[in-house]
């Protein structure tokens, strides 16, 4: 299986791609403006959930929130 389908965005496909190929370097200069790091997980909860409520609903639906955490998505919800 070598198609991609998710991806509708070029850009995301190429780091997809990437990923896919090992090139994790590439994958995160692709997406760099998109990576932040805050290392306190209180402030990051509430910066990631301002973000997805400044998006209209049609970039919510588009949109992949995750947390790696079960406590980090207690804190974002």
């Amino acid at each position: 299986m070598n198609t991609i389908v998710r991806q509708k965005n070029n850009q995301h496909k190429e780091a997809v791609v990437a990923a896919s190929r090992g090139n994790i370097e590439k994958t995160f200069a692709i997406h760099h403006e998109n990576i932040q790091e805050q290392k306190n997980l209180a402030i990051l909860a509430k910066e990631a959930a301002s973000l997805y409520i400044q998006k209209d609903q049609n970039q919510r639906d588009q949109t992949l929130l995750i947390a790696p955490t079960r406590y980090l998505r207690d804190l974002i919800n």
